[in-house]
């Protein structure tokens, strides 16, 4: 019995296809071993540096890139404050805001439209905003009974604009 030539070229092109996945699987397990240790150094120095510098400058860049740890687990209220300092403002015991040096325009002149922190004419031109809001970071807790505690949970994390 004779085997057509289209098949032995399948055949063996997915006997390939399987063995570089294996090889490669295999690689990436050995690798994936060795990584934790240096990803997780690399990402604590990280994590400090853009934390330090959040408390320093209160900029949009490092807070943004400090969300991902934040909502990683329910973190402590003293955890949130070690990384990004006391809140610039707590209207209720459960929340705190950090603010941003990034503003989004709120209210354009007539005849052109919100463009993050500035406004776009309709020939493409930037203007300023009638109103802007700072973009903040609300923090809210679930709620303890009395006063906050160091140790009172994360519960949500919400990014935006704030402002009346």
């Amino acid at each position: 019995m004779r085997i057509p030539e289209n098949r032995i070229r399948s055949s063996l092109g997915v006997a390939i296809v399987v063995s570089l996945i294996l090889v490669f699987g295999g690689c990436t397990q050995r690798l994936g071993r060795s990584e934790p240790e240096t990803a997780k150094v690399d990402s604590v120095q990280t994590v400090e540096s853009l934390a330090k510098h959040y408390r320093d400058y209160h900029d949009y860049y490092s807070l943004t890139r400090l969300l991902p740890d934040l909502e990683l687990r329910r973190r402590q209220r003293s955890d949130v404050e070690r990384l990004l300092g006391q809140p610039f403002y707590s209207p209720m015991p459960h929340l705190s805001y950090y603010p941003t040096d990034r503003t989004l325009a709120i209210t354009c002149p007539d005849g052109s439209v919100p463009e993050e922190e500035s406004c776009i004419t309709k020939d493409s031109k930037r203007v300023s905003p009638v109103h802007s809001f700072p973009v903040v970071l609300v923090v809210a807790y679930l709620e303890s009974e009395g006063q906050p505690r160091p140790e009172d949970r994360l519960d949500s994390i919400s990014l935006g604009p704030v402002g009346e």
